[in-house]
């Protein structure tokens, strides 16, 4: 979105309202910045939801309260909350009439091929497997294509390129899933990637998470399902499973690429996911 920061200053200026623009940070560095300010500071995440995704260490669980400014790439989590992409007004509008909600967020700690583990947080999804690996693409070679258009041909070259793998999925350390896998992706809302909906009607305040298991699944069914996945309306599938619940388990048999709300972490072999039910406070129409 043009001018992003610029139509947010003229907001602010227009009602007399007071705004404090942060130097640009990522990772710890941010965090550190963000926790610096006032412990009921409103804190407002201008970008995607991988913006967003840096600003949950500092807010989770605090009496901070985020306003969600969509100006990225896919705004799925915005778009979760009743905001629209393609203006920022209905987002400062929110933010100045003080309306709160408290949200559902999660944990997930990866385990990598060596052991080594990484401990983080998001709030809309956690991809693994065929979507990440596309995520991964549009990142690294097509951030250049806005929108759907980074997506779409990502999602192209990864399908040239897709693969599966064998994949143990348990739910509440019971075992759900066993087997060859396309991908396995854990919802908070019903969308990701900007267009893809995996879980419609996913709610993000019911202190529960939906886990999706795309099996075996070849190109050419990957391309009927396409259509259907893309619009909001309920979907099935045979070879699509979907499970409810507070915490799961993913096992690959070998490393798989992740991404946490779009943002790309290392290969791992295992995923420990946890609901953190009501745990971040954001201005909502």
């Amino acid at each position: 979105m043009p001018d992003a920061l610029a139509q947010v200053r003229a907001f602010f200026d227009r009602h007399a309202l007071a705004l404090t623009v942060l130097p640009p940070a990522e990772g710890t560095a941010l965090t550190a910045l963000l926790q610096a300010l006032p412990a009921d500071a409103r804190i407002l995440s201008l970008g995607g939801d991988g913006t967003l995704n840096g600003v949950l260490p500092a807010t989770v669980g605090t009496a901070r309260t985020v306003g969600i400014l969509p100006a990225g790439s896919a705004d799925d989590f915005a778009t979760a909350l009743g905001l629209p992409r393609d203006s920022l007004l209905p987002a400062l509008e929110a933010v100045r009439s003080g309306h709160t909600r408290l949200v559902d967020t999660a944990t997930a700690q990866l385990t990598m091929a060596d052991g080594s583990r990484l401990e983080s947080r998001f709030v809309n999804a956690l991809g693994t497997g065929f979507d990440a690996e596309v995520a991964s693409v549009r990142e690294t070679r097509f951030d250049w294509l806005s929108g759907a258009a980074g997506y779409y041909t990502a999602l192209g070259l990864g399908w040239l390129c897709m693969r599966r793998a064998t994949v143990a999925v348990a739910a509440a350390g019971t075992a759900v899933f066993s087997g060859r896998a396309l991908l396995v992706s854990v919802q908070n809302s019903m969308r990701t990637g900007g267009s893809f909906h995996f879980v419609p009607g996913a709610v993000i305040d019911d202190g529960l998470l939906n886990i999706v298991v795309a099996a075996d699944i070849g190109r050419l069914r990957i391309l009927k399902l396409l259509p259907r996945v893309t619009k909001p309306e309920p979907w099935d599938d045979e070879q699509v499973h979907r499970f409810s619940g507070d915490k799961f388990s993913i096992g690959w048999d070998s490393p798989r690429t992740v991404h946490l709300d779009g943002e790309i972490k290392p290969p791992a072999k295992q995923v420990e996911v946890q609901v953190l039910p009501r745990s971040l406070r954001v201005f909502a129409p």
